[in-house]
């Protein structure tokens, strides 16, 4: 059984869309299962067009954090499915009433 659990936040190195690097960055747990975590990155910079991105700021949050000042996006449809191992840690866990907005851009709910 996993550590994590839907809603939690989490980070992760995630792999960049051409090529080999990473960087560690915030996602959300969408859904966990075998062994893996169905992730959603999260960015500062608002993606301009992107249908699947969710504002979240201190206040989507039931406990933990992020760094934020002026709020992040979750690029609910930008999904990736990684290895549970690969967390580096737990920032924190979003209000259900947040993670639901997550999952409804996401096409998951």
């Amino acid at each position: 059984m996993s550590r994590y659990h839907p809603g939690d936040v989490v980070l992760v190195p995630f792999p960049f869309d051409h090529g080999e690097d990473r960087k560690v960055r915030p996602a959300i747990v969408l859904s966990v299962e075998s062994g893996d975590v169905v992730l959603a990155p999260c960015t500062r910079q608002m993606v301009v067009g992107d249908t699947g991105s969710v504002a979240i700021g201190l206040d989507d949050f039931l406990e933990g954090g992020l760094d934020l000042f002026d709020g992040s996006f979750v690029l609910a449809g930008r999904r990736r499915t990684l290895p549970a191992r690969t967390i580096i840690a737990r920032k924190g866990r979003l209000t259900d009433e947040s993670f639901k907005e997550i999952l409804v851009r996401a096409n998951l709910y």
